[in-house]
């Protein structure tokens, strides 16, 4: 497989236990369809304030402009173009997504980003859930009173419940 960004050919290395491939020209990473959530899930490196700093964007999360790259990127399995995406939708991380394979092409530090911001989020974590934790029980129980009353006895009634009770 060669680089979407430099057309060098890409290396497999393990990261954080995964093996991605990666590219030595342009220092950009190729991870495979569900790789970030493994990477995001295994997580054996957690970085010190010093490291956050030197990663673009980590401390204070900006948005990019979406014209980051100034040429389009095809994939380097399916070789059909990639998808500029804000991970997550609000990091200010622009990844490269294949519509096809669902892979991920990040540019160099990206990968370090998301895993920083993902740090950051599960710091604040005990902090967000306290403060919605009352709003999404009393929505929990409002929604699943109504959806009772809805939907009666049955199979159908029994799936719609375990639809609501499986979002919180």
């Amino acid at each position: 497989m060669n680089c979407p960004g430099c057309s060098r050919a890409l290396r497999q290395v393990s990261y954080e236990g995964i093996l991605i491939d990666t590219c030595d020209g342009c220092g950009g990473e190729w991870l495979d369809a569900g790789e970030i959530l493994k990477i995001n899930k295994a997580r054996e490196t957690v970085f010190a304030e010093n490291e956050k700093s030197k990663v673009e964007g980590a401390q204070k999360v900006v948005l990019k402009q979406v014209a980051k790259n100034q040429k389009s990127l095809s994939c380097p399995r399916c070789k059909v173009p990639l998808q500029t995406l804000n991970y997550m939708y609000d990091t200010g991380v622009m990844i490269d997504k294949c519509s096809k394979c669902s892979g991920i092409w990040m540019d160099n530090n990206e990968l370090e980003a998301i895993q920083i911001v993902v740090e950051e989020w599960e710091k604040r974590d005990p902090e967000i859930r306290a403060r919605f934790s009352p709003i999404l029980k009393k929505i929990q129980c409002q929604t699943s009173v109504s959806m009772e009353q809805d939907a009666g006895t049955g199979a159908k009634g029994f799936l719609k419940r375990a639809m609501v009770y499986n979002m919180f």
